[in-house]
């Protein structure tokens, strides 16, 4: 559940890790009209499936990584899905 570890941040598909700074910076550029997802919430274009370097051949089981998820309460919305 530490939002600063490197395994939340790759079962949530983040890309890469926030630190204090950029959460500082993140919160105090919303506004109550506009609301944004923080860059490291947004996928990395060079693991997308679609992508032309992407690594194609390393399959994920979706429900192994949705059970995993739920026992460590990470949330779709916290995924960025």
């Amino acid at each position: 559940m530490d939002r600063s570890s490197r395994s939340f941040a790759a079962l949530a598909g983040w890309s890469f890790i926030p630190d204090p700074a950029d959460k500082y910076i993140h919160a105090a550029s919303q506004t109550t009209r506009m609301r944004r997802r923080p860059a490291w919430e947004k996928p990395d274009p060079l693991t997308m499936p679609s992508a032309p370097g992407a690594h194609t051949a390393a399959v994920h089981d979706e429900a192994l990584r949705d059970r995993l998820n739920a026992r460590l309460g990470i949330t779709s919305d916290q995924r960025g899905a």
